[in-house]
């Protein structure tokens, strides 16, 4: 079946946009290995920088094999692109955090540019999540649908509904980025409470395992992972809550990023990011996920077979 020009101008655009973060990543990672006074700079910041290199290497691998894959008409590339769109859509909390955060004082700077760098990196940050949302519509489409099946009409993979799908993938995705907290003990948040060393790596493993089980029982559509991801999302919004509604939840913020900075033996910095929008977009991640869970549970219990007939 031929591609449609939407689909084309997506695959570019994917195309387009993975080469700089892949190319960055690459050039970093190669600087970080053959920098001569790299010994001296201790294995953390090494660390870091390396894993830098890496959330950008990862990302662009996986648009530009998107990307081909769109030009192809591969189905997989559809519910890659899908799930990469999903991604892109949460930008949209992106916008109000930047018009809310504190910038640091720059001593002689001008008000007015300061401003306008503000107001240009929120709308950077719809601009993405307009082109996310596009995709979600336009790869959803029948018609689009049908492109990527050979003009053949094909129901969810699996009976598994799309969304279900999103939320599998999106677990999986986070499952790869784990074991570099997991390694190093990088601080995180646990009910309220900043930890770190090997309080952190505890929590970290529990995440990887959950993260993986539950993200394979999801793609398989076994109940039980259904009904332990509403559990996991739960939990996850009462460990936002809790960090953010004990009293000095302001303090617990620079606490955590002030131990971070020291963790990678960088700058303290100079402000802590505010709780309120980010606990709130959270939210509404995890709660949407709850939603979909819920409305989706007759896939996870198909009707019996019908027994043959005497």
């Amino acid at each position: 079946m031929k591609r449609s020009i939407a689909v084309t101008i997506s695959a570019i655009i994917a195309l387009i946009g993975s080469v700089l973060p892949l190319g960055s990543g690459v050039l970093t990672a190669i600087m970080v290995i053959l920098l001569p006074s790299r010994p001296s700079l201790g294995p953390q910041p090494i660390g870091a920088a390396l894993f830098g290199a890496l959330v950008m290497v990862l990302p662009g691998a996986w648009g530009i094999a998107t990307g081909i894959g769109l030009l192809l008409l591969k189905g997989w590339a559809r519910i890659s692109i899908i799930v990469f769109a999903s991604l892109l859509a949460l930008c949209v909390f992106g916008a109000p955090m930047m018009l809310l955060i504190p910038f640091p004082p720059t001593p002689g700077a001008d008000a007015s540019l300061m401003s306008g760098i503000r107001i240009g990196m929120a709308v950077f940050y719809l601009v993405l999540a307009g082109i996310g949302i596009w995709w979600l519509v336009l790869f959803t489409r029948p018609s689009v649908k049908l492109q990527f099946s050979g003009g053949v009409p094909v129901a969810d993979e699996g009976g598994r509904p799309l969304s279900i799908s999103l939320i599998a993938w999106l677990l999986l995705l986070s499952a790869v980025f784990i074991p570099f907290g997991l390694i190093a003990g990088m601080p995180t948040i646990f009910l309220g409470f900043v930890v770190s060393g090997w309080g952190a790596r505890l929590v970290y493993a529990s995440y990887l395992i959950a993260f993986v089980y539950l993200g394979i029982g999801l793609l398989r559509l076994r109940p039980i992972s259904r009904t332990l991801t509403i559990y996991y999302s739960i939990f996850a919004i009462a460990n936002a809550a809790f960090f953010y509604v004990r009293p000095g939840h302001e303090a617990r913020m620079a606490e955590l990023m002030n131990a971070s900075s020291s963790f990678f033996h960088l700058p303290q910095p100079p402000m802590a990011l505010p709780m309120l929008p980010i606990f709130a977009a959270s939210a509404v991640v995890l709660g949407a996920q709850i939603y979909f869970l819920v409305t989706r549970k007759r896939a996870f219990y198909p009707p019996p077979a019908p027994s043959p007939s005497l």
